[in-house]
């Protein structure tokens, strides 16, 4: 097997992982949720008034009260269980990339990555 067939082998086993299934789904509910997206849209152009605002370099009661609207409104986005499943999916989903970007180039240079017993050297830790 070449690297490119590797590769192809790779993607279709994390394709196959809890992880990667949670994103899948994470994505999907986070993007069918209509009242996340009219609040990230509200968010965007409230953000985009106080530039204006800023840009201006006046009215500071204005700017008050958008930057009150704004972190409203991102409270509002960051407790919706969409946004949240989301969130965790992407993370999750990173980790076990990195982990295995990390293996992969432990493997390149010759060495056997980090192990439980070698833990407090390796410098790339997850145990």
């Amino acid at each position: 097997m070449n690297v490119t067939e590797l590769a192809q082998a790779l993607g279709e086993e994390l394709a196959k992982t809890e992880q990667y299934k949670a994103y899948i789904k994470a994505k999907s509910d986070y993007e069918a949720d209509k009242e996340l997206e009219q609040l990230i849209e509200a968010y965007n152009m409230e953000k985009l008034r106080i530039d204006i605002i800023n840009n201006q370099g006046s009215e500071e009661d204005k700017k008050e009260n958008s930057t009150d609207r704004l972190n409203q409104l991102y409270q509002q986005i960051m407790a919706r269980p969409a946004m949240l499943a989301y969130g965790e999916a992407h993370e999750n989903l990173g980790k076990l990339m990195d982990d295995v970007n990390s293996m992969i180039l432990h493997a390149m240079n010759g060495d056997e990555g980090c192990t439980p017993d070698k833990c407090a050297s390796c410098g790339m830790c997850n145990h």
